[in-house]
């Protein structure tokens, strides 16, 4: 029974550094997101009625790691894996036999994704 789920968040990064040197560094946050859009379809490519469906949660929080390396003292490239910490689904869900209202790593639909950047700092 699988779906393909697009959906789109607005992430705002909060990060601890620890700076092994000038220019490396590892980074620990939390990334509250707040849903924008997602869309459902069925794996034929079939629209989802979303009554059916359990409703996804309009914020979540994730768990991200990673780690930056400054080329310059301006230009910077990072990359890092998030993990939400909540089910991106609440409520019930029948055709997954699940309930949605899981924390951390129990049975649920989770949200995990790299991130890479190349930035510039002021």
């Amino acid at each position: 029974n699988q779906r393909e789920i697009s959906a789109n968040y607005v992430d705002l990064s909060l990060y601890y550094k620890y700076f092994f040197d000038e220019n490396v560094d590892v980074k620990l946050g939390l990334v509250p997101s707040i849903l924008i859009y997602h869309d459902e379809k069925t794996a034929d490519g079939l629209s989802q009625d979303e009554t059916a469906l359990p409703g996804f949660r309009k914020l979540n929080c994730l768990l991200s790691i990673g780690a930056e390396y400054f080329f310059t003292s301006h230009i910077f490239a990072s990359a890092a894996f998030n993990y939400s910490l909540f089910s991106f689904r609440s409520g019930k869900a029948d055709f997954y036999n699940y309930q949605y209202y899981h924390f951390i790593f129990e049975d649920g639909q989770y949200h995990n994704y790299f991130t890479f950047c190349l930035g510039y700092q002021f």
